[in-house]
C-alpha cells in the first residue's frame, strides 16, 4: 500500500525587481487567471501584492505602490515550490525578483509544521511564536482601534 505525500504549507515572500510596476498592471489579469486552479485545489491557499504602503480607501490597484508578493502553498518540498513559482507569468515576464528568494531572512520560502504555538503579550500586540518548528516564526497581530 502507497502512503500519500507529506503536503506541508510554505509561506512564499517575493520582491519586485525596480521599476515593474507597469509591466505587473499589465499581467496582473492573466496572474490572476492562472492562480483559478491552484486557488481551486487547495494547493495555493492565499496570497497578495505586498505595498510600500497603505492605499487610500480607493481599491484601485493603478494606485497601489508595489513592492512584491506573498502567498501561502501546499507542496511536498522547497523545490516543488520554486516550480510552482517560476511557472508564474510575473516570474516568466521578468515582475518577481526570483535571484532575492534566499538573498536573507526578509525573503525567501518558510515552512510550517503546524506545531503548537504558545502566545506572549507584548506592549504593542500579541504574538505568536511557533518555537518547536525548524525554523522560528512571529507574526505580529495589532491592536485595533476605533475612532
Amino acid at each position: 500500500m502507497s502512503t500519500a505525500p507529506i503536503l506541508r504549507e510554505f509561506l512564499v515572500i517575493i520582491p519586485d525587481k525596480p521599476s515593474v510596476r507597469k509591466t505587473r498592471l499589465a499581467l496582473r489579469s492573466l496572474h490572476v487567471q492562472n492562480m483559478t486552479h491552484l486557488v481551486a485545489s487547495g494547493q495555493w491557499k492565499m496570497g497578495g501584492a505586498l505595498l510600500n504602503s497603505v492605499p487610500d480607501l480607493e481599491d484601485d490597484p493603478t494606485k497601489f505602490d508595489f513592492m512584491g508578493s506573498t502567498f501561502v502553498c501546499r507542496a511536498e518540498s522547497r523545490a516543488e515550490v520554486f516550480e510552482q513559482v517560476k511557472q508564474d507569468v510575473y516570474a516568466s515576464g521578468g515582475v518577481w525578483d526570483l535571484a532575492r528568494l534566499d538573498e536573507n531572512a526578509s525573503y525567501g520560502v518558510r515552512i510550517r509544521k503546524g506545531r503548537p504555538r504558545r502566545w506572549i503579550k507584548p506592549m504593542d500586540g500579541l504574538v505568536a511564536q511557533n518555537q518547536n518548528a525548524d525554523m522560528i516564526s512571529i507574526t505580529v497581530h495589532s491592536k485595533r482601534t476605533t475612532t
